[in-house]
Order: structure tokens, then sequence, then C-alpha cells
């Protein structure tokens, strides 16, 4: 696939997603002036648990722990990302736009956006983006860590916790109002032995990295994988964190 004319990218604040941002631009054939960067500032994590612990005072000390524990056993970006993208220069790498949300503040953006002629809205790791936002652009592309439509939502850590090792990878698909439910373009499986002695925080960066360096490179791959699947099978939050700890434990 080839980006034509003028793009948006709605991303994340996060210095982890502008270092992708800043290596999809660049893996794009295109200059920066092709595109427009949307950040969204969303809450960090950890800011998320504080802003809990003020509303629910008798939950304060169970929550300070579990944040603690999920911490020591998920996040370690910042160790993955100096690993991973640590020659990644961003410092003259600013956003276009910057806002909390694209869904929240979304005639605020359209009005920003109406004078650009964009063709292109790009998502990379970016929040839910309203229909009102996707209907103004010609081609639009989410890059999902995992492979779709197997593994919606987190993607490729849920297929880590299942432990379903052969649906570790990437797929790019059509951008829509429903969460990753977009036509598929593209999937790439990846070894599990590529990945092997990573966290998991290293492993999501190292997806979004390869599907952003090794995809343009090749933009004829527009064949979906036959031995995908579809399943109904819902995970939710509790299951992905006991799936999780299991994980852990068995790799301790």
């Amino acid at each position: 696939m080839v980006l034509q004319g003028k793009s948006i990218i709605v991303t994340s604040n996060s210095s982890v997603f502008l270092k992708l941002t800043k290596l999809f631009i660049e893996n794009s054939g295109n200059t920066r002036n092709d595109f427009i960067v949307i950040a969204e500032n969303g809450l960090p994590f950890k800011e998320r648990y504080r802003k809990r612990i003020k509303k629910v005072g008798f939950l304060a000390t169970f929550d300070e722990w579990l944040y603690t524990r999920y911490e020591a056993l998920f996040n370690h970006w910042g160790k993955a990302e100096k690993n991973l993208l640590g020659e990644v220069d961003i410092s003259l790498f600013k956003p276009d736009i910057l806002t909390d949300s694209v869904n929240k503040s979304c005639n605020n953006i359209l009005n920003r956006l109406e004078s650009c002629e964009a063709n292109n809205i790009i998502s990379i790791g970016s929040g839910y983006i309203p229909s009102a936002v996707l209907k103004q652009f010609k081609v639009k592309w989410n890059i999902h860590p995992g492979i779709l439509p197997e593994y919606k939502g987190i993607g490729t850590p849920e297929a880590i916790m299942r432990r379903d090792f052969s649906f570790l990878g990437w797929s790019i698909h059509e951008l829509t109002t429903k969460i990753d439910a977009g036509s598929i373009f593209y999937t790439c499986k990846i070894s599990y032995k590529e990945l092997a002695n990573m966290t998991i925080a290293s492993i999501y960066i190292s997806v979004y990295k390869l599907a952003i360096t090794n995809f343009f490179p090749s933009p004829n791959k527009t064949v979906k994988n036959e031995n995908i699947f579809c399943t109904d099978k819902k995970y939710f939050a509790f299951v992905r964190l006991t799936q999780f700890i299991k994980y852990r434990l068995n790799n301790l």
C-alpha cells in the first residue's frame, strides 16, 4: 500500500508511540510535511490508579499493591523503550495537534483539520476515533499488534497470556467505528523464538516496530493468511489478568 497525498496519524503522546510514529513516517517514503500528527494525552497507567485511589479511599492500599505488582510484572516500559527505540530521536519531533481524546474533542479536531485536505488517516496506538472523523478520509488504516480476527483488543499480549504463540504478530486493517473489525489487508505472524526471553512490554513494542519497518518496504502484500480463524470467545479483563499471572509464574 502506498500513501497518496496528505495523511493524518492519530497516536498516543507517550514517548514510545511518538518514536513509533516517527519510524512510520521515515519508512513511508514521504516527508514529515506530508503528515499531521494528532497525539492523545490520556492518563498514564500510574496516574489512573492515583486518581482512582482518591475516589475510593478504602481500597487505596489494595490499589497501591495491585499497581506495584502489575508494574513489576508487566510494564518495564522504560527499559524496553531504551533497548528497542533508543536510536530514535524525538527531541525535535512534535505533534501538530495535542488533545486528551479525539473522540471527546471530535468537533474541535474536525475544525482544525478542515483546511488540511488530507486523504488518509492512520491509527498507531490511538484511542477510539468516531465516525464523524473517519468519514472524512478515503484510506483508513490501523496497525494492530495482534493477528486478526482472532486477537482483537490488546492483541499480541493476550496471545502470550494464553500461550497461543502461533498467533504472535500484527495486522494492518481498515479503521472503522467497531474496534479492530474492519477489512484485513495484511497479517504477519512472528515466530515465538524471535521474541524469546523478552518482557511483554518489549514484545509489544517489538511487534509495533516490526510492523512499521517491514510493511512499507513490501507495499504489495495484501493477502490475508488462510489459516486465521474467527472466535466468539470473549476474554474480559479479569480473565486476561489471571492468564497473565499464570503465564508469568510458569516463566519465572
